[in-house]
């Protein structure tokens, strides 16, 4: 009697305070338990779901940071074939005003776990992002973390909106009639240029240089790494129906693809969305197309085009640039070093000479805070250190580029 006393009890709270008990939670798992204890709370839940979103998504990510991985899940459904749904989606998210609650919806919350910790896979991989000489001197600061988390959402969110057919578009044909491949997921070029330049025109340069930076060879080095079968989950981490800790296991042939060898390889890793490479990590799961299929697939539809390589849907092409680049900042960052000092190097394209082709140097440069790029202006001169292996020969300040009170421009060579 006394346990049927205190549910009624909290059965009776009010509205306001049980949708804030739902937002506070830490898992989805909570919130299912929460949805099952009581019809009044189930009630409760789908009469204000949209504000119990809101709150669990500023909850885990903070007011700062949840905009881009909200777009990272949500522009997954965006047909990139229909400048429609292109419209509609740049209307509801890709502007510096408050979003809508409606926009806030729990299907965001259950996605939301997975593209963590694919993020964190590939930032922690050393055939990802990781870079090794520099994490064994200089522990990466929460700032850059953070960073570099932003950076690989901008280009989840490109991907899915220029590049990416989600499931269930067939027959499909372009504004001039041309037949699209419903075979692959993967659209090659984007359809419209034009939405491509607005994208771009809601972030500073910096921050689209900073989502170039987390491109280069790394997915093709990565999707190697998965053939050979040396890039490992946790158990947790691993899909449904996995079999990878049975008998068979993870050395199952079909996995082999050739993708590193192939002259199509390094178009397709860099179509290829963090959540695909981080599901592919478990070859045996069986709610995915696996890496084979869909990279055989890609081979028969898709048609080599080398300046299609270096990833210009981020608007290094000049097609894809507007006549502005002096853009606010889509999301605060005061650590940055970059946003000092972009505007007084975008026009001369110097900062192009200076990246190696895996853009290691280049993620340095502008993923770092001023402490980092501080630290390894000193110690890379240094002939004994292990940077100089690694062609960081110096760091120096280039007197021409120093902004009127600001700070000198710093570059590797």
């Amino acid at each position: 009697m006394a346990e049927q006393d205190a549910e009624s009890s909290v059965e009776r709270m009010p509205v306001e305070v049980i949708v804030k008990i739902f937002a506070s939670m830490e898992s989805i798992g909570e919130v299912r338990s929460l949805i099952l204890a009581s019809k009044k709370f189930y009630d409760i839940y789908a009469e204000n779901s949209n504000q119990i979103a809101k709150g669990l998504i500023l909850h885990q990510l903070g007011p700062n940071d949840y905009k881009l991985a909200v777009m990272a899940i949500e522009s997954r459904k965006v047909n990139p074939l229909d400048a429609t749904e292109l419209k509609q989606f740049f209307d509801d998210y890709i502007h510096h005003k408050e979003w809508e609650l409606k926009l806030f919806r729990m299907h965001t919350v259950f996605h939301l776990p997975e593209l963590q910790d694919a993020a964190e896979c590939i930032l922690k991989s050393e055939h990802g992002l990781m870079i090794p000489e520099i994490q064994e001197i200089i522990p990466e600061t929460p700032t850059e973390h953070a960073r570099k988390i932003r950076a690989l959402y901008m280009r989840e969110i490109m991907l899915n909106l220029f590049h990416q057919i989600p499931s269930g578009y067939k027959h499909t044909c372009s504004p001039q009639g041309e037949p699209l491949y419903a075979e692959t997921p993967f659209l090659e070029t984007p359809l419209y240029p034009e939405w491509v330049i607005e994208f771009r025109k809601n972030f500073c340069y910096g921050e689209l240089v900073q989502a170039e930076a987390v491109n280069g060879d790394w997915p093709l080095n990565f999707l190697a790494a998965l053939e050979k079968n040396e890039i490992t989950l946790p158990k947790a981490q691993h899909g449904p129906g996995c079999q990878c800790f049975s008998n068979e296991g993870i050395a199952n042939p079909k996995r082999a693809t050739n993708i590193a060898v192939s002259i199509k390889g390094g178009l397709f890793a860099n179509l290829v969305d963090i959540r695909r490479l981080y599901r592919w990590c478990c070859p045996t799961r069986t709610d995915i197309v696996p890496l084979r299929a869909e990279w055989l697939k890609f081979c028969y539809n898709s048609v080599y085009r080398a300046q299609i390589f270096e990833f210009t849907r981020l608007g290094q092409d000049p097609t894809y640039r507007g006549d502005n680049i002096d853009y606010p900042r889509f999301i605060k960052d005061p650590e940055s070093p970059i946003d000092k000092i972009w505007n007084k190097v975008t026009d001369s394209g110097d900062w192009k000479d200076r990246r190696d082709h895996t853009r290691k140097t280049l993620r340095i440069q502008v993923l770092s805070d001023d402490t980092t790029l501080e630290t390894l202006k000193r110690l890379a001169p240094a002939r004994d250190h292990p940077l100089r292996s690694w062609n960081l020969h110096a760091l120096y300040t280039s007197q021409g580029n120093r902004r009127p009170g600001g700070k000198d421009i710093i570059y590797f060579n």
